[in-house]
């Protein structure tokens, strides 16, 4: 079953290229194109887990 988590990640990686072509697009027509920059982390285990945490004392 190798073959699901490749799946999974194709499905995703489409949705964020996808939403990054229409962005790029958008800017672009507005004659704004500098203005567009995509951060995207390396790898999730950059990403600290206490930043998603809603809770009253994050606001």
């Amino acid at each position: 079953m190798a073959i699901v988590p490749a799946l999974i990640d194709i499905m995703m990686s489409g949705v964020a290229e996808t939403s990054d072509f229409f962005l790029q697009q958008l800017f672009h027509s507005a004659g704004k194109e500098k203005n567009y920059v995509r951060i995207e982390p390396g790898s999730l285990e950059s990403i600290k887990e206490g930043l998603d945490a809603a809770s009253p004392a994050n606001y």
